[in-house]
């Protein structure tokens, strides 16, 4: 019998431990929830920038309706949402940012394009008699 009251005593405390063990999975859980969600505001932020609203807005409002619902999964401490739906937000911020940068680099080709077109023309002209 007195074996059984050890046994009985180590249970709420073994059951104390699982307890914490458990509570600290969720800390980490929401601490990676919280640095994926910045990593992603961030994304959003630097695409954002420049000629990416005009260029490519339907990817850009979709990395930021995106962010908005990691951030509401995480206030409803759903981490694995949050952190799914963080990590598709900042992709679609950085497939946003990329389309604009092509969008400035095609344009850039071109009025390099046109430059060199005139000056032909130039080179032609002078030389005609």
């Amino acid at each position: 019998m007195h074996s059984n009251n050890i046994k009985l005593h180590g249970l709420p405390a073994a059951l104390a431990l699982l307890g914490l063990a458990l509570l600290g999975g969720c800390a980490a859980t929401s601490e990676m929830a919280t640095g994926r969600i910045d990593a992603a505001d961030k994304a959003v932020a630097v695409a954002s920038e420049g000629n990416t609203r005009t260029v490519a807005p339907a990817e850009l409002r979709m990395a930021q309706d995106k962010l908005n619902a990691a951030k509401a999964a995480q206030i409803n401490q759903d981490y694995d949402g949050a952190m799914r739906l963080a990590n598709e937000a900042a992709a679609d911020a950085d497939y946003a940012r990329a389309r604009a940068t092509t969008a400035r680099t095609q344009q850039m080709v071109k009025d390099v394009q046109e430059s060199v077109s005139m000056l032909r023309k130039e080179i032609q002209n002078s030389q005609s008699p």
